[in-house]
C-alpha cells in the first residue's frame, strides 16, 4: 500500500431504498467487485450492528480479501470512520 491509495479514498451513495436489505446489499456489492466498478479489491472489511451474536455483542468486525491482514483491516476501518465524519461536517467549518 503507497501514499497514493489515501488520495483515491471516496464515499459511495448507497440508496436507502435500494439497499436496506443488508443481504440485498452485500450481493449486489459483490456483483459490483466482480464487475470491476471498484477498480482492483484486495481488502474488505465490514463491520456490522445487529441484535447481538453467541457471545452478547452487538458489533462484528470482519475482514477478507487477499490482503486483509488486521494492520489494512484497521487501516480501513479507521480511514472509512474519518471520511464519514468529514462528510458530516459543514462546508467550510474546521
Amino acid at each position: 500500500m503507497n501514499d497514493d491509495n489515501v488520495t483515491r479514498l471516496r464515499l459511495v451513495d448507497v440508496k436507502p431504498a435500494k439497499y436496506e436489505d443488508p443481504i440485498f446489499f452485500l450481493r449486489n456489492l459483490a456483483e459490483e467487485i466482480e464487475k470491476g466498478q471498484h477498480g482492483d479489491v484486495s481488502t474488505v472489511a465490514i463491520a456490522l450492528l445487529t441484535d447481538g451474536d453467541e457471545d452478547g455483542s452487538p458489533l462484528v468486525a470482519l475482514g477478507g480479501g487477499r490482503n486483509s491482514d488486521f494492520y489494512r483491516c484497521a487501516f480501513a476501518f479507521g480511514a472509512a470512520q474519518l471520511m464519514l465524519l468529514n462528510a458530516m461536517q459543514p462546508k467550510g467549518s474546521i
